[in-house]
């Protein structure tokens, strides 16, 4: 490459990194983000009660989601303030989508795979 495409690089990477800690440090400060993060998890949690009401279900499957809705409403109740740390600090995106992600990623992170699966199953057998 020539010398004036490194340097175009070279500077285009100083403003992303310029851009990008000078965000960060004012989302850690800002309380607003915070309880707009918050307000996002308190709305998760309503869905989440609002799908458990499914649990009498006939379906099986319909079951199956209400419970895995139950197990992901009380760790959202449990571990709201750890949440909204962790938003804060990984610079979320304040909008619905990018946070219902990141709390979908840390609830399916908190349990394994297999554990979630024979939750799952016992609540599918207990609603027999």
């Amino acid at each position: 490459m020539k010398k004036s495409a490194y340097i175009a690089l070279a500077i285009g990477a100083l403003l992303v990194t310029f851009f990008t800690t000078q965000g960060i440090s004012q989302n850690i400060d800002n309380p607003d983000l915070a309880g707009k993060y918050a307000a996002f998890i308190d709305e998760a949690i309503a869905k989440c009660r609002k799908k458990a009401e499914m649990l009498g279900s006939k379906s099986p499957n319909i079951r199956r989601q209400a419970f895995c809705a139950c197990l992901k409403g009380a760790y959202l109740k449990t571990h709201r303030e750890e949440l909204v740390a962790y938003l804060t600090v990984i610079d979320a995106v304040p909008s619905c989508n990018r946070v219902q992600y990141n709390l979908n990623k840390r609830f399916y992170q908190a349990f394994e795979p297999d554990q979630l699966y024979v939750l799952l199953e016992a609540g599918q057998i207990l609603n027999h």
